[in-house]
């Protein structure tokens, strides 16, 4: 039988691939790049990140398009899904969130690498492996590199939760108002809890039509 490139491909794969004990900054991003890992630094630790499930998927697929074509369709900027890195030099981290969005003005931080310093939205969909590291050590190394606005929905618990940075440095829930969580850095773009868990996610495409008119409307009452 004839080997064919997907064959290739899973071929170059190493299924036991195991990162050393310990690795300097320059020297994760060279083994990473060198064997397509999908990992994250720990100032010297490497964490190898895990498939995802299903009901993760589809909420990813679903999240990454309503946030994406949100952004795209007023050019406000960009939005990157893992494993796209970026680097919080000052709590040396290099991490890979499920997404996150970042304003046009600030393209330029977004290298043949990764994207330098905190963006202005993540999106950290909680999976059982992540629930610790997702709501306590990136929660807080997040809110210390000034990340604005935190979103963390959990398909297994069935919950959504968002944060916005305070003036202290501190994140706080930022409050459902009728049945929606609304964005504090995308103004007009919102998230119902209850989509976490329904079966099947609402259309895109008339979401951004209601959310535009949301946005036109926030723009137009701004002092």
């Amino acid at each position: 039988m004839a080997t064919t490139d997907l064959d290739a491909v899973e071929a170059d794969i190493d299924p036991t691939l195991t990162p050393p004990p310990r690795m300097t900054e320059d020297e994760f991003v060279d083994w990473a790049f060198a064997n397509e890992a999908w990992a994250e630094w720990e100032g010297g630790e490497v964490v190898l990140m895990n498939a995802a499930n299903p009901d993760h998927g589809a909420l990813f697929s679903f999240m990454y398009r309503l946030i994406g074509d949100f952004a795209e369709a007023h050019d406000l900027g960009d939005v990157l899904p893992e494993p796209v890195v970026i680097r919080l030099p000052r709590q040396r981290r290099r991490r890979s969130p499920d997404l996150f969005y970042f304003s046009a003005a600030r393209r330029s931080q977004l290298t043949r690498r990764h994207f330098e310093g905190p963006p202005d939205l993540i999106v950290e969909i909680i999976s059982p492996d992540s629930r610790h590291r997702d709501t306590v050590v990136k929660f807080a190394e997040y809110a210390a590199a000034g990340v604005p606005e935190y979103w963390l929905p959990d398909p297994e618990m069935g919950t959504f939760s968002a944060f916005a940075l305070g003036a202290d440095g501190r994140y706080a829930d930022i409050p459902e108002v009728d049945g929606a969580v609304h964005s504090a850095v995308l103004p007009g773009l919102y998230f119902r809890p209850e989509w976490v868990w329904q079966l099947r996610f609402p259309k895109v495409a008339p979401l951004l039509q209601l959310m535009a008119a949301e946005r036109a409307k926030r723009i137009a009452d701004r002092p």
